[in-house]
């Protein structure tokens, strides 16, 4: 019989072993890496976050970019099937609202390409490209598109967008927000 020394049978080494270079290589990787791209970081970051609001109500016009903005309403809407499609419902415990902005602006302007959100009290920010709105026509849905296809576009003309909310949510404010403007953006107070 072969008698085997204890001695001479290899241990499998344990984890922190086998780790050993990879974790201490890693602080060394986390403190390195936010220096990589800080200029990025900080673009992405702290430029281009809205974060200078350029205050407006009801009825009242704002300048911003080139364009001229006078919010009309905004309002709670039924889920007609011309909003949520003739083949859809709206999920239960939401509701739509819509916003019809009154826009002035230079043919050649981009500020269509705008975005626009309803906030709440808790801050939350709701997009006016709902995913539960399929059936709507989703050219209006984005951004301040004029609501007629005319080309070229009507001056001055009006952009109705729509937004999905819990129900017994009640927006404070309506905000546009045109990229190459920021960290300016337009906030409409709502009463």
């Amino acid at each position: 019989m072969n008698s085997v020394d204890s001695a001479s049978v290899a241990r499998p080494r344990g984890w922190w072993r086998r780790n050993l270079w990879a974790l201490l290589a890693l602080p060394v990787l986390l403190l390195g890496l936010p220096g990589m791209n800080y200029g990025l970081l900080y673009e992405r970051n702290v430029t281009l976050m809205p974060r200078e609001p350029i205050p407006g109500t009801i009825g009242h016009p704002v300048q911003y970019a080139d364009a001229r903005l006078r919010l009309v309403s905004v309002e709670q809407v039924e889920p007609t099937p011309e909003v949520v499609g003739r083949t859809h419902t709206l999920p239960a415990g939401l509701v739509i609202w819509r916003s019809v902005m009154a826009v002035e602006a230079p043919p050649e302007s981009n500020i269509i390409l705008a975005e626009i959100e309803l906030e709440d009290a808790a801050g939350r920010r709701y997009s006016n490209s709902p995913s539960e709105l399929h059936g709507f026509d989703t050219f209006r849905l984005t951004g301040l598109s004029p609501d007629s296809v005319d080309n070229p576009r009507p001056n001055p003309y009006t952009s109705t967008s729509y937004f999905v909310l819990p129900e017994g949510t009640q927006p404070v404010a309506l905000r546009i927000i045109y990229e190459p403007e920021l960290p300016r953006y337009v906030r409409f107070a709502l009463p």
